[in-house]
């Protein structure tokens, strides 16, 4: 186990850099948390209208998704709190480094969803915050700033 730990201990940032980015750990955290609350408190919120609206060469899999009712279930709960998941995991920087691989995954599916040939938008929010994400994986900070220090304290 404590070579998991390895790749943290051996990372170092100066105050600045660590300031800046366990702010924006917890930044894209509160929008995860935001995001899955909002749907989980809405009784009658589902993925069907996002995933019927795909318009691209992945639209096939997304409509198969909204339509199986079973699926579209899974795609909810997955959608609902895995947001949740992965934003309270980001705040508390607690199992954060698979969760923001998690994070990454899904904000790579909502953009392959909403992607379309057709429009002027290719960057857009969404590419925005799964970038940010992959920066937060590249240069973590919940070993010094998170809980995951405990956990890494504890395995040495």
């Amino acid at each position: 186990m404590k070579s998991v730990f390895l790749e943290y201990r051996t990372k170092t940032y100066s105050k600045l850099q660590l300031i800046v980015l366990t702010g924006l750990r917890i930044a894209i955290g509160w929008h995860f948390l935001q995001e899955g609350l909002n749907k989980v408190y809405q009784p009658d919120w589902s993925a069907k209208t996002f995933l019927e609206a795909s318009n691209n060469l992945c639209s096939f899999l997304f409509h198969y998704i909204a339509e199986n009712e079973m699926l579209l279930e899974i795609s909810d709960s997955v959608n609902q709190w895995g947001q949740v998941i992965i934003g309270v995991s980001l705040i508390l920087g607690l199992l954060s480094k698979p969760l923001k691989y998690f994070g990454v995954l899904l904000l790579f599916l909502y953009y392959l969803c909403s992607f379309s040939l057709g429009t002027a938008h290719i960057i857009n929010s969404i590419v925005i915050e799964l970038l940010a994400l992959c920066i937060l994986i590249l240069f973590p900070t919940s070993y010094k700033t998170g809980l995951d220090s405990f956990l890494i304290k504890h395995n040495r």
